[in-house]
């Protein structure tokens, strides 16, 4: 990566803030219970998301707790959130240890096991990582509101990449799972979605969209 997580975070906020037509409401950055890790805890990281053993970690990291934003636009057309974890911090951080009854047991199982890695809180939903017997990360994301657990089709740098790229627009994760977005049930999601895509090429120009426009038409 050219510049560093803590950079690429810190920009994508000043981004929302300053764009004409979004209203950031929520915007917060916390340094307390920012950890360092070890040679030993790095190196484990390393593996987890996917990094070669010889490349720096600190370009990964956040050098904070998290990064909280939250904003829609002023003519109600679109909303998101974020409040994406230091990797160390998420990793050393507790396991979900959370069911929902209306997922299997299996899906519970890995629900349970799930450090949370980004949150939306207005929403309830979240991503967060599960860590495999043979010490790999998987990115999974749930959905208390469709009560829906899916493991996302992305590592967590690109995770990371695309959510600074799309701000954290409500339900974005979806558009990497297999999910069926044209049912009644994911249509303020999807409104969201192709509004914030259509809209963003011209707030934020220095981003590349296609891909995810790409993957929202296929999914509708």
């Amino acid at each position: 990566m050219s510049t560093t997580q803590q950079d690429d975070a810190l920009k994508a906020v000043q981004e929302l803030r300053s764009a004409g037509g979004i209203v950031l409401h929520k915007d917060q950055t916390l340094q307390e219970g920012y950890l360092p890790s070890t040679a030993e805890q790095a190196e484990s990281i390393r593996k987890i998301i996917g990094l070669e053993p010889d490349t720096s970690l600190e370009s990964y990291r956040l050098g904070a707790a998290f990064v909280h934003a939250a904003w829609f636009t002023r003519d109600y057309s679109s909303e998101g959130e974020f409040r994406l974890h230091d990797i160390w911090c998420c990793l050393n951080g507790e396991n979900l240890n959370f069911t929902d009854r209306h997922l299997s047991a299996e899906e519970n199982e890995t629900l349970q096991k799930l450090k949370v890695l980004d949150q939306c809180l207005e929403s309830g939903r979240l991503t967060g990582i599960y860590v495999s017997e043979s010490g790999e990360g998987e990115i999974w994301f749930y959905d208390n509101n469709s009560r829906l657990l899916k493991r996302l089709d992305i590592d967590y740098r690109s995770y990371v990449q695309n959510l600074f790229t799309i701000k954290g627009t409500s339900g974005w994760q979806y558009l990497f799972t297999d999910t069926d977005l044209s049912g009644d049930k994911f249509d303020v999601l999807v409104d969201y979605l192709k509004n914030a895509l259509n809209d963003f090429p011209t707030v934020f120009p220095e981003y590349d969209y296609t891909d995810l426009r790409t993957r929202l038409e296929a999914r509708t």
